[in-house]
Parts: C-alpha cells; structure tokens; sequence
C-alpha cells in the first residue's frame, strides 16, 4: 500500500510552442503547474514456477495539463487497474500484464486526452542454446486527442520481433523488427507512429 503526492511543471514546449504551418499554437504561457495525489495497492504472489500480481490505484490532479492548445483542467481523477503474470517453463518464458483506466475529466465526465481504457502486453521468449527469440504483441484501445472528446483515435496492435545471439561469453548479436505488420496508428493525431524497423546491434561486454 503506497500513497504520494507529485508537482509537475509545465515544460517549455507546453508554454511557448509557437503554431506551424497553418496549425495554431501549442504553448500557452498561462498555464498552471498540475499537483495530484495518488494511491495504490497491490497484491502478488508466486506458485511454483509462476508469479501473479493485482493492482489497483487512484490519482487525483488538480491543473492537469492537456489538449491542443496547452491547457489546465481544473479537476481530473484515474481510477486503474493491472493484473500481471509470468512464468518459465523449461526454456520457455512468459511474461503479460493487462491494464485498465478510467481517466476522466470530474467536472465534464469527458476522458482524458491521449489515454487508452486498455492497454495489453505480452511476451513470449525462447532460449535455443546460445540464441533467444522473442515475440511482443502490444495493444491499446482507442483515445480522444481533445478535451471535449471530439478527435477519436482508433485502437491498435502492434507485433514485434527479437533475436539474441552470444558468439562469445562476452558478445552478442541482437535484431529486431518492430511493427513486423507495418501497422499505421496515431497516439497523437497528426503524428503517425514508426512503421516497419530494422536494427541490427552488435555488442561486448566487459565482467
């Protein structure tokens, strides 16, 4: 069981970004710093081989900084949930966690800009010798870009490729493919997510 208390300063983008090309100005130099109270509690445990774990908890902020232009909302609250779970089974390993939030506007009962309802992830790897694959599915459901709920942002699922190879006890090989669909989604509307990538990393380490 946790509790805190956070302040958070609006950063110099939020105050000052000038309008490009046609689109008004993101900064507002009014804007006031958000303050919020916050709260969780957890559970977890272990069987075996598998590990679970619950969580719930609450935020409440005051000046919540959002939307486009920059601006304070008065009164926010998030109310969230997370379930998790791992395991390893042999040269299998396992690792998920599934979220859900309720991010909501108190004076409007609009959500939140730019904040998925839910959010999944999981992770499948498998140890071959001196190589591992991995794959990672991620998933978020849809958001609004604006305060007044207006903008929609459709949900989306993205997979992703890993690989590691040690050719030495020190070195090792990595690769990757994120976005192996070449999926196209927007968190933030106008500013398209990376497609498909390629990175390819070689590595030594110094014990």
């Amino acid at each position: 069981l946790s509790y805190g208390t956070a302040f958070k300063a609006p950063s110099f983008n939020q105050l000052y970004y000038p309008g490009v090309d046609g689109f008004p100005g993101y900064g507002n130099p009014n804007l006031n710093p958000e303050k919020s109270k916050s709260w969780e509690l957890g559970i977890s445990g272990k069987y075996k081989t598998f590990n679970w774990g619950m969580n719930l908890y609450q935020t409440k902020v005051t000046d919540l900084i959002g939307g486009y232009p920059a601006q304070n909302i008065n009164k926010a609250k998030m109310n969230g949930a997370e379930i998790s779970f791992d395991t390893h089974l042999d040269r299998w390993q396992l690792q998920s966690n599934v979220s859900w939030l309720n991010p909501k506007n108190t004076e409007t009962d609009k959500l939140l800009p730019r904040r998925a309802e839910q959010m999944a992830n999981l992770a499948l790897s498998r140890q071959f010798s001196q190589t591992t694959l991995t794959v990672e599915l991620s998933a978020q459901g849809k958001r609004y870009d604006d305060v007044a709920n207006t903008n929609k942002l459709g949900g989306y699922s993205v997979l992703n490729l890993h690989t590691e190879y040690r050719f030495a006890k020190n070195g090792w090989v990595r690769a990757k493919i994120d976005n192996v669909f070449d999926k196209n989604y927007e968190v933030v509307k106008h500013y398209e997510m990376p497609g498909r990538t390629f990175m390819l990393q070689i590595g030594f380490e110094k014990k």
